[in-house]
């Protein structure tokens, strides 16, 4: 579950700083990142206090066919970062923030090297923050959110609370890795947001991501791409909607199908 955790986490954070970006017009490499962040998962409507584990993600996002390989190297290692339909990704898991530490120091430079197609031999790098940038404190849902959330009704607005970042906040809802809700502009004195009626499916369960981070800006590679350095905690929640509720008219049926089961049983053989 973590690992699917982790990977969701990964996805919407990736879409957060997709969105963020701002690619050159003629740019056919959009975005480079590197994310340091911590997992959490709330289970109750108490804030977690302890990391599931800790991840860092690096990634280049482009066109199918613009390179063919990519590393991604510094700190004395270098990994290589497989593709999907032109983006070039990889992610490390480690159980500490002092591993992921260890393996993606703070004041590190990191480089992306390309090869192959149109960027053959190219190179971007970005630096992690001289300092820790983790939140203050864990995102998660507050008052009673997480409990109303089980069995919730879909067909009516859904009340979110939240706790405030100085970072600010974004909110990521999805099965498996495909996002059915997000929200990436609400303001870091947000603690509210309500979901529009009928935005979920009924008898769905859902994981519902609170990102926190701090994000640093670059630029990389010719024509040029966005580079994003970001760290921050991301908290899971996994929650099911209620299931449609039969119709009065659909009970009755049911009934009566019941009732000439029992009829059935009690006939006696000719």
């Amino acid at each position: 579950m973590s690992t699917q955790r982790t990977r969701i986490a990964r996805a919407g954070l990736a879409a957060v700083t997709a969105l963020l970006a701002i690619p050159s017009a003629n740019a056919t490499v959009s975005l480079f990142q590197l994310i340091k962040f911590g997992v959490y998962t709330q289970s109750s409507d108490l804030q977690p206090s302890t990391a599931t584990e800790y991840a860092a993600y690096e990634q280049v996002v482009s066109n199918p066919g613009d390179f063919t390989s990519a590393t991604f190297a510094g700190a004395g290692s270098s990994i290589p970062l497989s593709d999907s339909s032109g983006t070039f990704s990889a992610t490390q898991l480690f159980g500490t923030q002092a591993a992921l530490d260890a393996a993606v120091p703070n004041g590190t430079a990191f480089t992306f090297s390309l090869a192959g197609g149109s960027y053959d031999g190219q190179t971007a790098s970005l630096t992690t923050f001289t300092s820790d940038q983790y939140p203050a404190s864990v995102p998660y849902l507050t008052g009673t959110t997480f409990d109303s959330l089980q069995n919730v009704n879909a067909a009516n607005p859904i009340d979110l609370t939240f706790n405030s970042e100085a970072n600010g906040m974004a909110v990521i809802i999805g099965t498996g890795t495909t996002a059915v809700y997000t929200d990436f502009s609400l303001p870091t004195s947000a603690t509210s947001l309500v979901l529009p009626a009928n935005t979920l499916q009924p008898g769905t369960t859902y994981l519902l991501q609170i990102f926190s981070f701090a994000s640093s800006v670059s630029t990389g590679f010719t024509p040029a791409a966005t580079g994003l350095m970001q760290q921050g905690d991301s908290t899971g929640i996994t929650f099911t909607t209620a299931p449609v509720p039969l119709p009065a008219a659909a009970w009755l049926l049911l009934s009566g199908l019941g009732g000439l089961g029992i009829l059935g049983r009690r006939r006696p053989v000719a």
